[in-house]
């Protein structure tokens, strides 16, 4: 009989230790206390996270439970070659990478940060991953950036010395000097817009080339003072080439997309390539067009498939005097003025 009592304490052991490895995990899991809670991490995760696996060179990208936070299985890894957790080591990277003339994924670890540089690159192509738990401020692209893609990153931290946040395309040098750079090939997904926060291209720059905007957030960009200047989520005074596709834009002081737009010093020399908005989600934009793609010069351009919700007016358009025979066609979106 003792030896009956002694096999099921043991049997009892096996099956506890195997439920708390089964319940817990070593990436952030659960607290091991409820024999079901891993089920519930794999059928109801719905928070997509970017996480370094510990002591290896590899990011994975999964559904984290909201519960627990463990992170079911994983739908892709990226291998990375440069983990770096500061402005400079960005920047130390990318110069490293460029010395030896390889293609390279850069980490940028869970932190608070105030300006990071993106700097021009030639011989190989950059991407950069933010860690979940990473806020930013800023980003500048500096002078002639080419074939860089910014995933994850999370722009919600604002710092009193900065007034403005998100992606910004920056210049240097003289406005005639400016206007001979380029920036191409570049894609932000995945990532997330917030408050003062958003994408733009200074004025008298060079052009920017075949740029993709995917899967991305842009939430609550007001700045609350009606008087004040205005905050459009994606502002390009020239484009060639652009893809706006699969994000939400929800709240904005002004137009969700404003594109070749011209001011009262500076001239845009026009919207041309090809340009697809497609598969958005538009809410709240209340003060003007939802989408606005003005001085069309040669474009072909195509809104499509996508949703509006409560807003002012939906698309405008506007051609640039003398330009080359161009397309803009608006099909298959819902309509829903409130």
């Amino acid at each position: 009989m003792k030896k009956i009592i002694s096999v099921l304490i043991s049997m009892l052991l096996i099956f506890s230790a195997f439920n708390f490895i089964a319940c817990g995990n070593s990436n952030g899991g659960g607290a091991g206390n409820e024999s079901d809670k891993c089920v519930r991490c794999l059928r109801f995760g719905d928070e997509t996270v970017y996480k370094q696996n510990e002591n290896e060179m590899e990011v994975y990208v999964g559904k984290a439970c909201n519960k627990c936070g463990y992170v079911s299985n994983p739908e892709k890894t990226f291998t990375i070659d440069y983990v770096v957790d500061a402005s400079n080591e960005l920047t130390m990277a990318q110069n490293d990478a460029e010395q030896k003339e390889l293609d390279c994924t850069i980490l940028v670890k869970a932190g608070e940060y105030d300006k990071l540089y993106v700097i021009g690159r030639y011989s190989g192509s950059t991407h950069i991953i933010f860690e979940t738990g990473a806020k930013l401020s800023l980003i500048d692209i500096q002078n002639e950036t080419y074939d860089v893609t910014i995933e994850n990153a999370n722009f919600e931290h604002e710092p009193a010395n900065l007034k403005r946040g998100g992606i910004h395309f920056a210049g240097g040098g003289n406005s005639s000097e400016n206007l001979e750079l380029a920036y191409s090939n570049i894609t932000i997904k995945n990532c997330r817009f917030y408050g003062l926060s958003y994408i733009d291209r200074a004025w008298q720059i060079g052009m920017v080339y075949d740029l993709t905007i995917e899967d991305c957030e842009f939430l609550n960009n007001v700045k609350g003072d009606p008087n004040s200047s205005r905050i459009t989520p994606i502002f390009l005074p020239e484009v060639d080439g652009l893809i706006i596709r699969n994000n939400t834009f929800k709240t904005t002081d002004y137009s969700a997309i404003f594109v070749g737009a011209t001011s009262s010093t500076a001239t845009s020399r026009g919207s041309f390539g090809e340009i697809i908005i497609e598969n958005n989600y538009f809410e709240d934009i209340s003060r003007s067009s939802a989408v606005n793609i003005l001085n069309i010069n040669g474009a072909i351009v195509t809104i499509q498939n996508n949703v509006f919700n409560d807003f002012n007016s939906g698309v405008t358009f506007s051609v640039k005097s003398g330009s080359e025979e161009y397309v803009a066609e608006v099909l298959e979106n819902e309509w829903a003025k409130v």
